[in-house]
C-alpha cells in the first residue's frame, strides 16, 4: 500500500468505481433499449447500493478517503463508457 493512499481511501475508491461503473453500463443499456442488459445491471446496482451503504458510513472521513471516493466514481464511469461501446453498440 502506498504512503499516499490509506486502506479506507482504496476501499472507497473501489466502492465508487464499482457503483459508477455499473450505473454507467445501466444508462447505456437503457439508452440502447437493451432489455437483458438493463435487467442485469439494475439487479447489480441494487445489490451494490444495499451492500455499500453500511461500509461507506463506517469509514473515517479523511481527506484521502474522500478523494478515493470521488476519484473512484469518475474513474469507474470513464472505464464503463469505454467498455460499453463494445457491449451495447449496434
Amino acid at each position: 500500500m502506498s504512503k499516499y493512499f490509506t486502506r479506507e481511501a482504496c476501499e472507497l475508491f473501489g466502492i465508487q468505481f464499482g457503483s459508477y461503473f455499473i450505473l454507467t453500463l445501466n444508462y447505456r443499456a437503457i439508452a440502447t433499449i437493451n432489455y437483458p442488459g438493463t435487467f442485469i445491471t439494475d439487479l447489480v446496482v441494487a445489490a451494490l447500493t444495499f451492500a455499500s451503504i453500511k461500509r461507506v458510513a463506517a469509514v473515517n472521513s479523511t481527506t484521502e478517503a474522500r478523494a478515493g471516493y470521488v476519484l473512484g466514481g469518475a474513474t469507474g464511469a470513464m472505464f464503463a463508457l469505454w467498455l460499453s461501446t463494445f457491449l451495447f453498440s449496434r
